[in-house]
């Protein structure tokens, strides 16, 4: 646990027993500790939020190589590939499809790990966030190539893999993939990945036929 995930802990706390004093000043009729109180924890709060936004901004995009692994505790994900395809079974898209796969790991020796927030993405380039196509994905799995849900639960340093399948023009030939982890408390961290505003970790991939 980082300075900053105890910095978040620390102010949830301070609101939390801020809170709860507030309450009891109003209960007591003391309005100007009630007052103090309220402008107090405003303030916290605020400064919070600065540092929170303007670590997002100032922090730079990460760009992780093919095959780089990332983990939350001992769950991990590495995004391995990108191909091409015109069709899968008799589905088609309007454009082609791309299958990413990518390769799910449990780093912990002795408990099962799984993860239920979790996403795949293609980001765009004014920053929008493509999500998997489902009738890509229905197709792909009645082939049987799109491995096990990212949600699986592993055994101890097992691992899977899984094939996302995603819709883009015609044209593309590269694409740049992204993890989404879940939002909270990542969201509310200061400079956490998943933070507010805070440029996403990608991995940047040349199709394959």
């Amino acid at each position: 646990m980082g300075g900053f995930d105890l910095l978040f802990l620390l102010t949830v706390l301070v609101v939390l027993l801020g809170l709860a004093a507030l309450v009891v000043s109003l209960v007591a009729r003391r309005r100007r500790v009630a007052r103090a109180l309220a402008l107090a924890l405003a303030a916290w709060l605020l400064v919070y939020a600065l540092a929170l936004v303007g670590a997002s901004l100032l922090s730079p995009a990460r760009l992780l190589a093919a095959g780089e692994r990332r983990c939350y505790d001992d769950w991990c994900i590495e995004v391995q590939s990108a191909s091409a395809r015109e069709r899968i079974g008799d589905t088609r898209p309007n454009g082609r499809f791309v299958l990413v796969t990518v390769e799910v790991s449990n780093a912990a020796r002795r408990s099962p790990q799984r993860e239920w927030a979790v996403g795949l993405a293609l980001l765009g380039p004014d920053g929008s966030r493509l999500a998997p196509s489902p009738a890509g994905q229905r197709a792909l799995a009645l082939e049987g190539g799109a491995g096990l849900p990212l949600d699986t639960l592993m055994d101890p340093l097992g691992r899977f893999k899984h094939v996302a399948v995603f819709e883009v023009p015609a044209e593309t030939r590269a694409v740049d993939v992204t993890v989404q982890h879940g939002a909270f408390p990542g969201i509310v961290i200061i400079g956490d990945e998943q933070s507010l505003l805070h440029r996403p970790t990608y991995t940047h991939l040349n199709l394959t036929p």
